[in-house]
């Protein structure tokens, strides 16, 4: 309700309130409906007003007080209140006063009411500035909001941006990882069936006739056989491997019979084929043939005039006798490799008992397995199994080269230099013709007397008083310590004949029957006998370790107390082993007795030095020397030396690089007659180009001419023979040999295939040694190149036969030569 308002000076304004009145009403309803709280700026001044709460200046109205600084019209305000202006004359004149730049008439209650109101506005102002404050702060919220959920959508996009991404590259690298497994299975299995078009392609075996055909790379030669030939053909096999196999091999299987494996593996110019039998039932003996064709084959032979290449005379060879007598080129060393001038080749592990036909099928040369003969007469062995290796390639040199390292054992090192430069002296002693207990010193003064080389002094022959003693006899050699002295004086090393023999008077035959090292007969119980030399002997059993080991002593105990630095091993005669005999060791066949032999007798000796080894087997690793005879027979009514070259030349398809030649080296006891002068000097000559030089037979035994001559190979030996083994290193650690036929060179020379006087030393050096006596003219066949005669400088172009004049004391050779750009250079 709207009260009057009194003035407080002597002026009567009663008059003025019916006036007024309704104005006053009009101000009330006017004051109250226009609504000054929402608007601010035309009531206050917002630059007017400052926030005293936080000392901050902000637009608008916060909380706290609020001042008006100016007065309009004698009305202040101080502290949001209203103060009645103390001057009269404007409420006298009765004007209208200006509020807030709005017309308005003041009266005594003016304040009061404007008081009211004023606080009624500010409390609905106050209320609507913080409304206002608060959808400010809600705004502020809700854009906080809006920014943290932008920024978690921006976060979850982003999240899902690399989850897409990881997604992505993932899946690349699955595709990525199948695609490669994909090619990877695809070229497994298309090399696999490659593979086994290959094996069909390079193998046909027809079970229902047991034929073979085995090709080269070229598919321009093969090998064709029968195999499993005592397999009924009535009776048909079935596959044995699985499907993962097939690749691999082949493999078939006759019910309670036999098992065939045949394995395929290949390199750029040879194909290989393993086949291997297993026997099942007993009486069913593993039995291979393959055709002989019209290649020329080479390798080890049975006849006692051994051929190079093998003849179509049939021969047949096993091991399991314990007697035979001239077995070939097997009596050297027992290894079984074959090759042909078309490139195949044949070759079986020495654990095989294998008995080789040679063309007693016509025109085929047959692998059998089994345990016959008397060597296997004393123990019970598990059924044989027959393994070899064919190989066909593009040419016989490339063939052997890869065969010889599937042989296993290739030799690491070389002999001394000494060996390989001077001869080897051999000074027998036989208790019944020679009486002369001075002929060891006398030997070694006669190389002193005559400058003759020396590189090894052997004692030969019955030095023991009994075989086993392992002990000079004084009454055969007189002060053996002088002899020692003496040989090295003269730059020799010392070296005796041994062997595994003890005789049964010997005075370590009662250790060894004590101890039961020796090999025993079919009762096992008595040692077997064996007739070496007309005497009665026990045997070593080295397939038992405590009796190697004490052998190895006895040696060494020998070695040590007379300064012996090599042996020459000989027991590869007629009667060798014990008849039936029984081994500590089970599963023993020929070849690998003779390859223990082999490895205990040379790990006694120094590697610097070489053992003489007669009769040995897969020892091939060992820098030994395998003596080869030079046998004396009649050919075209003229005495010639038969049998060395062929014999060599097999050795070395076999493995064994070292040879060395000698007279007599059997060691019997009667002494042949000596041979002709001529012909012992053909022999000097051959001699001298062999990797290492052997006298038995002492050149002072003719006379000085033939003492001159020895001295001239010798030096001819050194210069040629040693410089070229030297530079063969390589090779020869490969298992390639020296002494080489002559289509080494050039293998698809058809015409050097059927050369068999003659050889190559290395690539370089041809000889044509003339090997009877009473010869002045040869006919020699050259391989295609030049060569250069060493006897008087000529050139002489290959692959042509000459007819050459050769004086009586020269041997011919020749060296090849290059020819480039018009000039001739020696190889």
């Amino acid at each position: 309700m709207v009260r009057h308002i009194q003035p407080t000076g002597h002026l009567n304004y009663g008059y003025l309130h019916d006036e007024f009145k309704d104005k006053l009403e009009k101000r009330k309803v006017s004051l109250e409906t226009r609504h000054f709280y929402k608007q601010e700026s035309e009531l206050y001044d917002d630059n007017e007003y400052e926030n005293y709460t936080d000392g901050h200046s902000k637009p608008g109205i916060e909380t706290g007080q609020f001042v008006k600084r100016e007065k309009e019209n004698g009305v202040s305000f101080q502290n949001g209140t209203c103060e009645r202006s103390n001057s009269d004359e404007d409420f006298s004149n009765g004007e209208i006063r200006s509020f807030s730049k709005r017309p308005s008439l003041i009266f005594d209650d003016d304040c009061d009411i404007i008081n009211k109101n004023f606080s009624a506005h500010l409390r609905k102002d106050s209320i609507a500035l913080t409304s206002e404050k608060l959808h400010q702060l809600e705004s502020i919220h809700r854009h906080y909001n809006s920014c943290d959920y932008d920024m978690k959508e921006s976060k979850w996009k982003k999240a899902l941006s690399n989850w897409k991404k990881f997604q992505l590259h993932l899946c690349v690298i699955i595709i990525f990882i199948a695609l490669l497994a994909i090619v990877i299975v695809g070229w497994h299995f298309h090399h696999r069936s490659s593979k086994i078009e290959k094996i069909g392609k390079r193998i046909f075996f027809d079970p229902a006739t047991h034929e073979i055909y085995l090709s080269n790379p070229g598919d321009t030669h093969r090998l064709n056989g029968e195999i499993g030939i005592n397999v009924p053909t009535w009776q048909l096999p079935f596959h044995c491997h699985t499907e993962a196999e097939k690749a691999t091999y082949t493999c078939l299987r006759w019910k309670h019979g036999a098992i065939l494996r045949i394995s395929y593996f290949e390199r750029p110019d040879v194909n290989c084929y393993n086949i291997s039998w297993e026997q099942l039932k007993h009486d069913l003996i593993p039995f291979d043939c393959f055709d002989l064709g019209a290649d020329h084959w080479y390798g080890p032979g049975n006849q006692s005039s051994p051929f190079w290449p093998l003849k179509s005379e049939s021969f047949e060879f096993s091991a399991s006798m314990s007697r035979h007598f001239d077995a070939g080129t097997f009596s050297s060393a027992i290894d079984y490799h074959w090759i042909s001038s078309g490139g195949s080749a044949i070759f079986v592990p020495n654990d095989v008992p294998l008995e080789v036909n040679w063309n007693k099928r016509k025109g085929q040369m047959c692998l059998i397995a089994k345990y016959s003969g008397d060597f296997y007469g004393g123990h019970t062995l598990e059924n044989a199994r027959l393994n070899y290796t064919v190989c066909s390639g593009k040419d016989a040199v490339t063939t052997y080269k890869y065969t010889r390292t599937l042989m296993g054992k290739l030799p690491k090192i070389l002999p001394s230099k000494s060996v390989l430069e001077k001869p080897i002296w051999s000074a027998r002693i036989n208790s019944t013709i020679d009486t002369d207990k001075e002929k060891i010193t006398t030997v070694l003064q006669k190389l002193k007397d005559e400058n003759l080389k020396c590189s090894v002094f052997e004692i030969a022959g019955q030095w023991q008083k009994r075989f086993g003693d392992l002990e000079f006899n004084n009454n055969t050699v007189n002060n053996i310590f002088n002899v020692s002295d003496l040989a090295t004086s003269r730059d020799c090393t010392l070296s005796v004949e041994i062997n595994p023999y003890f005789d049964v008077l010997s005075s370590n035959f009662k250790e060894g029957i004590k101890k039961g090292y020796f090999i025993k007969d079919s009762g096992k119980h008595a040692p077997g006998i064996v007739n070496f030399r007309h005497e009665i002997n026990a045997m070593l059993d080295v397939s038992e370790t405590e009796a190697s080991n004490w052998m190895k002593y006895k040696l060494g105990q020998l070695k040590e107390r007379y300064n012996i630095q090599s042996f020459s091993v000989i027991y590869g005669e007629p009667y060798w082993i014990p008849y039936n005999p029984s081994f500590y060791a089970s599963n023993l066949n020929p070849s690998t007795l003779r390859e223990k032999f082999s490895e205990m007798f040379s790990s006694v000796v120094s590697t610097s030095d070489s053992d003489i080894i007669q009769g040995t087997s897969n020892s091939q690793n060992i820098p030994h020397l395998i003596p080869v005879p030079a046998k004396i027979a009649m050919r075209k009514g003229k005495l010639c030396l038969t049998g060395v070259i062929e014999r060599t030349l097999a050795l070395g398809i076999k493995g064994y690089p070292f040879v060395v030649s000698d007279l007599f080296p059997d060691g019997s006891n009667k002494r042949r007659r000596l041979p002709s002068k001529d012909l012992y000097i053909k022999w000097i000559q051959l001699s001298a180009f062999f990797p290492a030089m052997r006298y038995s037979i002492m050149p002072w035994e003719y006379d000085q001419s033939v003492i001159k001559i020895a001295k001239n190979m010798t030096k001819i030996h050194k210069l040629y023979v040693t410089g070229t083994v030297l530079s063969l290193k390589g090779d020869i650690q490969a298992g390639l040999p020296i002494i080489r036929p002559i289509w080494w060179v050039f293998p698809d020379d058809e015409e050097a295939f059927k050369v068999s006087d003659e050889f190559l030393v290395g690539d370089n050096i041809l000889v044509a040694p003339v090997l009877c006596e009473d010869v002045t003219q040869i006919k020699i066949y050259f391989p295609e190149g030049m060569w250069s005669d060493k006897s008087n400088g000529h050139l002489i172009q290959g692959k042509s036969w000459i007819t050459y004049e050769v004086n009586k004391n020269d041997i011919p050779y020749f060296f090849r030569v290059k020819v480039l750009s018009n000039e001739v250079a020696l190889d």
